[in-house]
């Protein structure tokens, strides 16, 4: 059964693969958009891994964590009837969303300028590793690279440790989800104007967004973020901890935890007794918890 939402009537055809589109176009059909998933004779990357279902060796987790609410075809877009198929499918959509290496899309005939001539309405999302332009544009990226470039991974682990990624994909489910903003704001302007427009996002840039308050603290202090651990970099207070039967994630409110952990004096205490002085005592406040 379909889903109705408030998108029900939008038509997306997806080209991408692997994490950073499927996730944005999966977000769209959850809202209610009808979503054609577009793959090439190989099929998307993740199709096959990792790893098989035990029941059902054609297919891989990430696949179906990526791509319900979608009808799938076959394509192959360098063909004349494969091109064929899809511009007759332009002209019937909205959106086209796309997470191909910069330039892929003039060389494949599904660029924006190409597909505005065949529907002035469409609106084209394109998630690239660094954007159109510049020295790294025509570089292959992944969600590693991203985190890496951008210093997520210095953030991660505890201090003194190795740089280490995020768990989950963080390039990819942040840069999947500007371009679901960008859609929708497309969407929003079409209605007045009447014509569709070029929505880019790349991987680079959605991790350095997510990291606006580390990079706003180093060119205001000129200190090199370090690594963050299990403790909160601002309030000592906030953090996991471990206990006889586990570990326990303690938040606000400070007075509180104090009465808890039987330390009221703390509260009073001139060291803890606001959010600067505790983040400035932070080893010995973390020490009496």
């Amino acid at each position: 059964m379909a889903i109705r939402g408030p998108l029900t009537g939008v038509r997306v055809l997806d080209l991408s693969q692997a994490h950073a589109g499927p996730i944005g176009t999966q977000i769209l059909g959850d809202m209610g958009a009808e979503v054609i998933k577009i793959e090439s004779l190989r099929g998307d990357a993740l199709r096959w891994g990792p790893p098989q279902l035990h029941n059902n060796p054609q297919i891989g987790y990430y696949a179906l964590a990526l791509n319900r609410n979608k009808r799938g075809i076959t394509l192959d877009l360098y063909s004349p009837s494969g091109k064929e198929a899809f511009y007759d499918l332009v002209k019937v959509s909205d959106v086209v969303f796309d997470n191909f290496r910069a330039g892929s899309l003039e060389r494949m005939g599904a660029d924006y300028e190409t597909l505005s001539q065949i529907n002035p309405r469409i609106i084209c999302a394109s998630i690239t590793g660094y954007g159109p332009s510049g020295p790294y544009s025509h570089l292959p990226s992944a969600d590693d690279i991203a985190q890496a470039i951008s210093g997520m991974v210095s953030l991660c682990g505890e201090p003194g440790g190795r740089p280490m990624r995020a768990p989950s994909p963080f390039a990819d489910i942040s840069s999947g989800l500007f371009a679901v903003i960008g859609v929708l704001a497309a969407l929003h302007e079409r209605e007045h104007t009447g014509r569709g427009r070029k929505v880019e996002v790349n991987l680079l840039d959605s991790c350095m967004y997510v990291l606006s308050n580390h990079y706003q603290n180093y060119f205001i202090s000129g200190r090199v973020p370090q690594p963050q651990g299990s403790i909160h970099p601002v309030d000592g207070t906030f953090g996991f901890h471990k206990t006889k039967d586990g570990y326990i994630s303690l938040m606000p409110c400070w007075s509180r935890i104090a009465r808890v952990i039987s330390k009221e004096w703390m509260v009073d205490d001139p060291r803890f007794a606001d959010l600067l002085t505790r983040a400035q005592h932070r080893n010995e406040l973390q020490g009496e918890i």
